[in-house]
């Protein structure tokens, strides 16, 4: 086989274990040396390193049916990678909320950063999640200023979405003001979200 080449007359690439994926184990394959990957990746022309990821992307999506949360950052990786957008920024946002899940704030902005430069400027209800999802991640670092800019971006967002979207800005606000000690502003900003919630 095509693999049993490769690693034993060419010795190119190297078996690295065995991971099980539903009922069936995959062969994981490394190449032996950074250089000869780097080599083969630099040889091909742009548009094929883009069907490449693409390729790649689509059958770890099939092999991994149902399971897809064990190897999100790959798939966000090929994705961005083959400008898939769409499903690049979906993939992007699951990784970043998995690590904000695991308090991995650092890197929860840093996935939902990535999102936020690929998600189309019309795409206002997907860029107002990315923003709340990083401003909340923001806070876990305690980086305030980043996070009230976070937070003015949403509450500009909001303006363009419904009223379910205006309360959870201004409950954002309204958190904010309270970690600043602004009691009074945190007061109008809940008595704000309380209104728009009932709307």
């Amino acid at each position: 086989t095509l693999s049993q080449k490769l690693v034993e007359q060419h010795q190119l690439v190297r078996e690295s274990g065995e991971v099980r994926v539903g009922k069936r184990y995959l062969t994981r394959y490394r190449f032996a040396h950074a250089l000869f990957q780097e080599y083969f990746y630099k040889r091909m022309s742009a548009g094929e390193r883009r069907l490449l990821h693409g390729e790649v992307g689509t059958a770890l999506e099939t092999l991994y049916a149902g399971e897809t949360d064990r190897i999100l950052a790959e798939l966000a990786q090929h994705y961005a990678e083959a400008g898939w957008i769409e499903q690049a920024v979906v993939y992007l946002h699951k990784v970043g909320q998995a690590a904000a899940d695991s308090y991995a704030n650092q890197e929860a902005v840093r996935y939902f950063s990535q999102a936020l430069v690929l998600a189309p400027e019309q795409d206002t209800a997907t860029r107002f999640a990315l923003l709340e999802a990083r401003e909340k991640a923001l806070g876990g670092l305690g980086d305030r200023a980043a996070q009230r800019r976070d937070i003015e971006q949403l509450v500009v967002l909001a303006g363009d979405l419904d009223a379910a979207a205006q309360a959870r800005a201004a409950l954002r606000q309204a958190f904010y003001a309270l970690v600043v000690d602004e009691y009074d502003l945190a007061s109008e900003h809940a008595q704000a979200a309380l209104e728009l919630a009932q709307q």
